[in-house]
């Protein structure tokens, strides 16, 4: 028997983009800064601001220094063109653009921003940062700093 959780989840997309649209909502501006401690054990700092321009597209930098316990360091510098909508309504805003890794730059890289605590101050915030043709994720829960996602 086919399982309908593929077209469940269509569906819950569907719905979500469409209610988006009805509401005239887009991803919500986002912003924050912190630090976590990665899987690897390396501490991580980042900050970043990124806000829609539109449904789709958005404008905003991002920067991630991972603290290596061996004094060497991974510097992230990016810039966020597009957004993915609907994750505000589960807590959470995604933005992807390019980046420099090390100051090698023209990395695609995808952010999420998962805000626990409505923009207070709390535990459970997380980030989670993919570079495309880089050997590391960056994911991580945060130990200091806050995540706000900022409703219209």
């Amino acid at each position: 028997m086919k399982s309908k959780l593929p077209l469940i989840g269509t569906i819950a997309v569907v719905v979500i983009l469409v209610a988006a649209l009805v509401v005239g909502v887009s991803c919500f501006k986002t912003t924050g800064g912190g630090w976590f401690i990665d899987e690897r054990g390396d501490k991580v700092t980042f900050g970043f601001n990124a806000q829609p321009e539109d449904m789709f597209t958005a404008k905003g930098k991002f920067q991630l220094v991972a603290h290596h316990g061996d004094d060497n360091e991974t510097v992230v510098h990016g810039t966020f063109y597009f957004t993915v909508p609907g994750g505000e309504f589960l807590g959470y805003t995604e933005f992807s653009g390019v980046c420099s890794v090390n100051g090698v730059p023209g990395y695609p890289f995808v952010a999420t921003f998962y805000d626990e605590n409505e923009g207070e101050l709390g535990p459970g915030d997380r980030v989670s940062v993919e570079i495309l043709g880089w050997p590391d994720d960056f994911a991580g829960t945060l130990e200091g700093g806050n995540i706000k996602i900022h409703a219209k």
